[in-house]
């Protein structure tokens, strides 16, 4: 049975560099004698001394500092905080909610193990900012798995916290979580007070972070109910402030929802464009999850395209980093577009598997509109085939989800679309 630090080394290496980060810890590892399921506290100062090296050639100088950095925290895991100063206890609790990070982003509700641990040291610590970043997060993983009223209840909590405080940053960070649990949630009026609480508070914390973030968010919002050019303009004001910033991971989730948003108005040639900027900037600062979305994202563009070879192609890549780092949305996503490749080249039994097996993920997760736009995907593929009887059954169901959402003009298109 691996030890938690090396479990949670493995994950950040496979996340960070996909089946090559496995390979370099086993590599390393076996250089220093350490048994790679067995790593202890003891042994990060030396893993942390070899890793860079190892890594630069496939990350780049400055992507093997940043997960060395990472690993280095790990090494609070293996510690005794008991008695310790508040230094180290403090360093307990970051790395505690990094790793909750990591767990929530893959699906695993293991997460909430670790930001309890996280409030209870914050609380045994009377660390008011850390305390109100871990409800925050506990919000963020409810949210994640459709909780609604415990996501609101913890984000809630946060949001105290950090009025009492008067942390003008931390309250617009809050507010920005409580605007996407509502819109996620399908409440797009209480979504967009939030958003707008959040811009009024960020612009006064000169927080571009959260600026762009923000703007993405509300990009998604107008494009869930299809006001497309309030959605566009979002997107645009997003990297405007991700540019001064520098923060070009968020700007490749910008220029990927921005083709998204082109998809879903059948501008097919001017999504690739801006899926092609996505998959770029993932290539250039070797981030393999930006560069998996930008290749499924062009996965789907060319499949609707009918260029079918290209569509695989894409859609290969993004499904091996997707596996490597577990990443459920991003394999709905895989899943939908190996879905509409079966579904060019007439094969309609494997088509139907991948879109079950798409739906049944979003389901999981929650994410709505999402699922809407698969089952309407799904719909398309029954009418093609003649199985008008199935294709009605995908057609209501994504009429109901997209009425939910509150997107009437996706009822439209949806209602044209069953003829």
């Amino acid at each position: 049975m691996p030890t938690v630090l090396s479990k949670r080394i493995y994950i950040l290496l496979t996340q960070e560099m996909g089946p090559m980060g496995k390979f370099i810890l086993k590599q390393q590892c076996a250089k220093l004698d350490i048994d790679p399921k067995k790593i202890e506290a003891k042994d990060i100062p030396r893993l942390s001394a070899v890793l860079p090296a190892a890594m630069s050639s496939f990350v780049g100088e400055e992507g093997a500092r940043k997960i060395t950095k990472n690993v280095s925290r790990l090494a609070v895991l293996g510690t005794d905080v008991k008695g310790a100063d508040i230094y180290k206890k403090r360093a307990r609790i970051d790395a505690l909610n990094e790793i909750g990070e990591t767990c929530r982003l893959r699906g695993e509700e293991e997460a909430l193990e670790y930001y309890d641990q996280a409030l209870h040291l914050s609380e045994e610590i009377k660390d008011a900012g850390r305390k109100a970043k871990t409800y925050s997060n506990i919000g963020l993983m409810h949210e994640q798995s459709g909780r609604w009223d415990e996501a609101l209840e913890n984000m809630n909590k946060g949001l105290a916290l950090f009025r009492k405080m008067e942390n003008t940053k931390g309250m617009a960070d809050a507010y920005r979580g409580l605007g996407r649990v509502h819109w996620r949630a399908g409440d797009n009026k209480k979504a967009r007070e939030f958003y707008l609480e959040c811009l009024e508070y960020a612009e006064k914390a000169n927080a571009n972070d959260i600026l762009g973030e923000v703007y993405i968010d509300l990009g998604n919002l107008y494009g869930s109910i299809s006001d497309w050019p309030q959605s566009m303009g979002a997107f645009t004001k997003a990297i405007s402030y991700l540019q001064k910033e520098k923060n070009f991971e968020e700007m490749g989730r910008a220029y990927s929802n921005m083709g998204d948003s082109c998809m879903k108005q059948n501008l097919v040639d001017k999504a690739i464009g801006y899926f092609k900027k996505t998959f770029s900037i993932g290539e250039e600062i070797e981030n393999i999850r930006i560069t998996a979305f930008g290749c499924v994202n062009l996965g789907d563009a060319y499949a609707k395209k009918g260029r079918l070879e290209e569509a695989e192609r894409y859609n290969k890549r993004a499904l091996e980093i997707f596996e490597s780092t577990e990443e459920k949305i991003g394999l709905a996503y895989v899943y939908r577009n190996q879905g509409m490749i079966h579904r060019g080249r007439k094969e309609w039994g494997k088509a139907e598997a991948q879109y079950k097996k798409s739906a049944s993920v979003l389901e999981e997760l929650g994410i709505i509109d999402e699922l809407a736009y698969g089952m309407l995907e799904w719909g398309n593929a029954y009418k093609e085939k003649g199985d008008d009887t199935r294709a009605k059954e995908c057609f209501e169901k994504a009429i109901i989800l997209f009425k939910e959402l509150g997107a009437e003009n996706s009822v439209e298109r949806v209602k044209k679309e069953m003829g």
